[in-house]
């Protein structure tokens, strides 16, 4: 993120709806981003590098 955009964030007051509608967002993109790590199958070499560590 920007320097500018934490700093105007940062300065802002956000209403109870705003936070309401900022959380969704971000329940909602952490949903999508947990189905598609769910769907990558890994790899032999990143099993392999798994049991090797």
């Amino acid at each position: 993120m920007p320097p500018w955009l934490i700093d105007a964030l940062r300065n802002h007051e956000f209403t109870a709806d705003e936070k309401a509608s900022i959380a969704d967002d971000v329940v909602a993109s952490a949903a999508a981003r947990s189905k598609q790590a769910a769907s990558v199958k890994p790899t032999e070499a990143d099993r392999q590098r798994r049991y090797n560590m």
